[in-house]
């Protein structure tokens, strides 16, 4: 990794990112994109997590794959959790990330050390904050009791159910806090061959503004991805992109599954899931592990629509037309995740695009033969101002597709 990059990663696993918290959690802006890169940040090279139901063509990285069938309805949630996606597993189970390149490095000296150190304090540092959220959500709640409560009575019999209104918000917070709690357990285990070790489930610091912003954020992402009051939004963005895919690879004259798609800033992973739905190899790509925790939610935990609930706008005290409209729920997913088609390869790397791709793709035989590359096609939604110099971007895109004729960016 280039010392300007590895400056860069470390900036912003301390939230000091340019701009302060663009990209990353993908709300803000209607983006998608990772906050930060590399090893430093968040996590060494790549890891993956795939859905995939035949033995995907893997670029070199880190893979997480779910076999092809269902567990069975006896065995239990807690059963099929158990199996840490090592080779096939049921849809639904959990498979950690490997990382093949991690085998072919050399022991680690003081500087490796130090990027190890600072990976383990990032991703302890987010599941703290997914734990700290219902603290840091009270103490706002309390604090506009505080105010209310500070002013004369007259004004206050002005709003008579602003307290009933504050209770009501409380409940939402406690049942949010629920769901980030589900969301982060066992994460710890998510990779394969990296252990992060004792993941202070007894101690809840505080978090920053900057991370409690993240979290907040990826709350309004489970609307627009997985959400059926997001359709709207998902149509106009995702569609598109969609739209130019099958246009350029149409299934009369492609076999979609020797197509492959790849998609950065993948955020959620509805997009690369929508994709894979259509039959095309797919895999996505996220830095942010705001994102990663809560996809890997999505995708291997839940297996049934409308399943879960969630308020996401609690946080927003202004500009709501009406108090019920900040207290209203929204249900996901809106599909079943485990819907996908037989066959069907889809798969999640976690990791900074630009580190992953550039070194996948330098080091990838087929630029070396007449093989294919191994992406046809590169699509994303509003992430190319979120992952660094454009000219960067763009030598990475040219590489991963160097051997074929056909391949597009979005």
């Amino acid at each position: 990794m280039k010392p300007e990059a590895r400056e860069r990663a470390r900036k912003r696993a301390r939230g000091e990112a340019e701009g302060g918290g663009g990209g990353g959690t993908g709300t803000e802006g209607g983006g998608v994109g990772p906050p930060g890169r590399g090893r430093g940040s968040g996590m060494s090279g790549a890891a993956a997590c795939a859905l995939s139901r035949k033995e995907p063509r893997q670029p070199p990285g880190k893979a997480m794959r779910r076999g092809g069938s269902r567990p069975s309805e006896d065995r239990g949630e807690e059963a099929g959790e158990e199996q840490r996606w090592g080779g096939e597993a049921p849809l639904g189970s959990e498979r950690g990330l490997r990382d093949p390149r991690r085998q072919l490095l050399a022991p680690a000296d003081g500087k490796e050390e130090e990027e190890e150190k600072l990976e383990r304090e990032h991703f302890r540092r987010i599941i703290n904050a997914f734990r700290y959220y219902g603290i840091n959500m009270h103490e706002r709640v309390n604090r506009a009791e505080r105010q209310f409560r500070s002013l004369p009575a007259n004004q206050q019999k002005l709003l008579p159910q602003f307290l009933p209104h504050l209770d009501k918000i409380r409940k939402c917070i406690d049942h949010n806090q629920g769901i980030l709690q589900s969301i982060v357990k066992d994460c710890t285990n998510m990779f394969e061959n990296k252990e992060y070790g004792d993941d202070g489930n007894g101690k809840i610091t505080p978090a920053s503004t900057f991370d409690m912003d993240k979290l907040k954020s990826t709350l309004k992402q489970f609307v627009r991805d997985w959400s059926e009051t997001g359709k709207p939004e998902r149509d106009s963005c995702y569609q598109p992109i969609i739209n130019e895919i099958v246009k350029n690879f149409p299934k009369d004259r492609w076999d979609l599954s020797k197509v492959n798609v790849l998609v950065p800033g993948a955020g959620l992973g509805r997009l690369a899931w929508e994709i894979a739905m259509l039959g095309y190899t797919c895999q996505g790509n996220e830095w942010s592990l705001f994102m990663l925790f809560s996809s890997n939610f999505v995708l291997n935990r839940c297996c049934a629509t409308n399943s879960y609930k969630l308020y996401p706008w609690i946080h927003q005290f202004s500009n709501n037309k009406k108090s019920a409209d900040q207290i209203q729920p929204i249900y996901f997913p809106d599909v079943d995740p485990h819907s996908l088609p037989p066959g069907a390869n889809f798969s999640m790397t976690a990791g900074d695009f630009q580190e992953i791709y550039s070194e996948c793709s330098k080091s990838c035989s087929c630029l070396k033969s007449q093989t294919p590359s191994l992406w046809n096609t590169i699509h994303c939604c509003n992430f190319g101002g979120n992952c660094g110099p454009s000219t960067e971007l763009a030598e990475i895109t040219f590489l991963c597709r160097a051997s074929i004729s056909i391949g597009k960016y979005s």
